[in-house]
C-alpha cells in the first residue's frame, strides 16, 4: 500500500468555485490523487517483479517521491486556480487581467513541474535495468553473479567491504576489471575488459540513470562515434552529449526540427520562438549541412560539441543524484593543489561514502578538511541554530548524523522540529541532532498562539474528550488551557504550542545521547539483583 499524502480540500473547493458554476463533488481531489498514486505504485510493484531485491528500496522510495511531490503540485495547482475567477464566472466587466495573467504563469510553471514529476515513473521503470561483475574468479558467487549499480545506498559499506576482502574496491585505484556488462545502455560494453573503479562505475550509473530517452540516444550515438571506451572520458561525456542532435526518425522532420534547436540552446527555448519556429525547415538545413555520423543509435551530428574535462580523473563533479538535506563542498584545510577539484558531500550518507570522498580529495583525517555549504534544506529554525557558514572536518559526524534524522521527516516533523528548537535553544550541532532523534518526546500543535486557542483545542479536536456543541457556552478553553500549559511547562512561539514530556531534563537530552547516558549510569551503579558479578 502506497503512503499517500494530503490533499487540500478546501482550496480543491474553492479553485472549483472561482472556475466553474457546477458543484464541487467533496472528496473527489483526493480520490483523483490516489488514483494516479495507485497507478504508479502499480508500476513499481511490476518493476520490483522484475529486477534484484536489492532494488526494491530504491523503488519505494522513487514512489514515495512520486506521491508526495504529486500531492504538493496538486495542491499549488488548486491554489493558483484559486487567486483568480475566470471570466466565465466573474464576467467581463472589471475582470482582473493582470491578475489572470500572472496567474496564466504560475499555471504553466505548474505544469512543467507536474511533468519533471511524472519523469519519475520512468525512472521506476529503469531501475535496477543493468549490472557489472568484477575480475576476481571468485567474485561472482560472493556478489551474487552481478555487481548493481546504481549501488543501492543501503548496500554501499557491505558492498565496499567485500570488495575490500578481495583486495578491490579502493578508494581511488582503478582496481576492477569489467567482465561483463548488462545494461540498457549498449554502448557501455565498450569497458569490457578496462580497468575501472568501483566509484566511476556507481557515478556513470547514476548519471545515465537519470537520462531520458533522448539523452540515452544522444550519451550511445557520441560515445559510438567518439570511439570512447574509458570510464573517464564516458563520464565526461554525459556532461555534453545534450548538445548533439539524433535522428532516430527522419517521418517527422517537424519534430527533428524542434529537437535540433531545442539541442543549440542549451534544452530551452521561449514559447515565442518554438511558436515561430518552422521545424521543417530547420530539419532539412541540418541535414542538408552533412556532417552527420550513422550509428546504431541514430543518425548523430555533434554540433561542435567538445568533450569537455569535467571530471578530472579524481574528484567527481557535483551531481545530486537524490535529494540529501545538505550538499557540501570538500577541500583540503591547505588548499588545492594545481590540477585538483573539490570534492562533494551529499548527507546523510554512509561512513565508507564520507571516507572514500575525503580520500579522492587528498585528505587522511577529518580535522584536516575544508566544508563549504552548497546548499541545504534543513528545517528552518534548525539550520539557524547552527554555524553552517563556519563548518570544520570534525563537525561531519554529528552533521550527518543529524541529517540521518532529519531526511525521512515529512512537513508536518519538520515543522515540529522548528518549533522544538524554538523551544529548547540548543547552542550546537550536537544539541539539535538530539532534538531531531528524540522528537518523540515533545507534543506539539501548529498555529496555536494561546491558551485559549489551545485549550479549544485539546476539547474540539484532540480526541481526548467527546465534545457536544450543544454545551458550546459552557467550556472554559482558556482556563483549560492555561491549567494545561502550567502542567505541561509548554511554550507558545511563532511555530504553534510546544511542550515537552521525556523523563530527563531538556539541558541533559540535549547534551548526549540518551542511551549512551544510561549504559553510563547502568556501569557506574555497578552489578543489580538477578545479573553476575565478576
Amino acid at each position: 500500500m502506497p503512503t499517500y499524502y494530503p490533499i487540500n480540500e478546501t482550496t480543491a473547493r474553492r479553485a472549483k468555485e472561482m472556475n466553474s458554476f457546477s458543484d464541487y463533488t467533496p472528496g473527489s481531489a483526493t480520490a483523483a490523487y490516489r488514483q494516479e498514486v495507485d497507478k504508479a505504485a502499480a508500476i513499481a510493484e511490476a518493476q520490483k517483479a522484475r529486477v534484484n531485491p536489492m532494488y526494491h528500496e530504491k523503488i519505494d522510495r522513487l514512489l514515495d517521491t512520486y506521491a508526495r511531490k504529486l500531492a504538493e503540485n496538486i495542491n499549488q495547482s488548486y491554489a493558483i486556480g484559486a487567486r483568480c475567477p475566470s471570466i466565465l464566472t466573474a464576467g467581463s466587466s472589471n475582470f482582473p487581467v493582470r491578475k489572470k495573467e500572472k496567474q496564466n504563469r504560475a499555471s504553466d510553471a505548474n505544469m512543467a513541474e507536474w511533468k519533471h514529476i511524472q519523469g519519475l515513473l520512468d525512472k521506476i521503470r529503469g531501475t535496477g535495468m543493468g549490472g557489472i561483475s568484477s575480475d576476481d574468479s571468485g567474485a561472482l558467487p560472493k556478489l551474487r553473479e552481478k555487481l548493481p549499480f546504481p549501488i543501492p545506498n543501503n548496500q554501499y559499506d557491505q558492498t565496499i567491504e567485500m570488495l575490500q576482502a578481495m583486495d578491490l574496491g579502493y578508494s581511488v585505484n582503478r582496481d576492477c576489471t569489467v567482465d561483463e556488462v548488462d545494461s540498457r545502455c549498449r554502448v557501455l560494453s565498450a569497458l569490457h575488459g578496462t580497468l575501472v573503479n568501483v566509484d566511476q562505475l556507481d557515478y556513470l550509473a547514476k548519471r545515465l540513470d537519470s537520462f531520458c530517452e533522448d539523452e540515452d540516444a544522444q550519451f550511445q550515438a557520441m560515445a559510438h562515434k567518439l570511439e570512447l571506451a574509458d570510464i573517464k572520458d564516458l563520464i565526461n561525456l554525459t556532461f555534453c552529449c545534450q548538445q548533439a542532435t539524433v535522428i532516430t526518425d527522419f517521418s517527422d522532420l517537424e519534430a527533428v526540427g524542434r529537437s535540433h534547436f531545442m539541442n543549440l540552446n542549451g534544452g530551452s527555448a521561449k514559447v515565442e520562438e518554438l511558436e515561430n519556429l518552422d521545424g521543417v525547415e530547420t530539419a532539412l538545413l541540418l541535414i542538408d549541412g552533412g556532417g552527420e555520423t550513422i550509428t546504431p543509435y541514430g543518425v548523430v551530428y555533434d554540433n561542435g560539441m567538445v568533450l569537455e574535462q569535467l571530471y578530472n580523473g579524481r574528484q567527481f563533479p557535483a551531481y545530486l543524484y537524490d535529494v540529501h538535506p545538505i550538499v557540501l563542498e570538500v577541500t583540503p584545510a591547505g588548499g588545492l593543489t594545481e590540477g585538483s577539484n573539490p570534492e562533494h558531500l551529499y548527507l546523510p550518507t554512509s561512513e565508507q561514502q564520507i571516507k572514500r570522498a575525503l580520500l579522492r580529495a587528498g585528505i587522511t583525517a577529518m580535522y584536516d578538511a575544508h566544508l563549504r555549504l552548497v546548499f541545504d534544506e534543513l528545517p528552518e529554525k534548525a539550520a539557524e541554530a547552527l554555524d553552517l557558514e563556519h563548518l570544520h572536518g570534525d563537525d561531519l559526524p554529528a552533521l550527518n548524523r543529524l541529517c540521518r534524522a532529519i531526511d525521512p521527516m515529512g512537513d508536518a516533523d519538520t515543522e515540529k522540529l522548528n518549533a522544538v528548537v524554538l523551544m529548547a535553544e540548543p547552542e550546537d550541532m550536537m544539541a539539535v541532532c538530539q532534538l531531531a532523534e528524540n522528537l518523540a518526546q515533545f507534543d506539539f500543535v501548529p498555529g496555536v498562539q494561546t491558551p485559549e486557542e489551545y485549550g479549544r483545542h485539546m476539547i474540539r479536536q484532540s480526541g481526548h474528550f467527546e465534545y457536544d456543541e450543544n454545551l458550546e457556552g459552557f467550556y472554559d478553553y482558556r482556563g483549560y488551557g492555561e491549567r494545561r500549559v502550567q502542567e505541561e511547562g509548554g511554550q507558545f512561539n511563532e511555530c504553534g504550542y510546544v511542550a515537552y514530556h521525556g523523563t530527563m531534563t531538556l539541558d541533559e537530552l540535549m547534551r548526549e545521547d540518551p542511551a549512551e547516558q544510561y549504559q553510563r549510569e547502568q556501569e557506574q551503579r555497578g552489578p543489580q539483583m538477578g545479573g553476575m558479578a565478576q
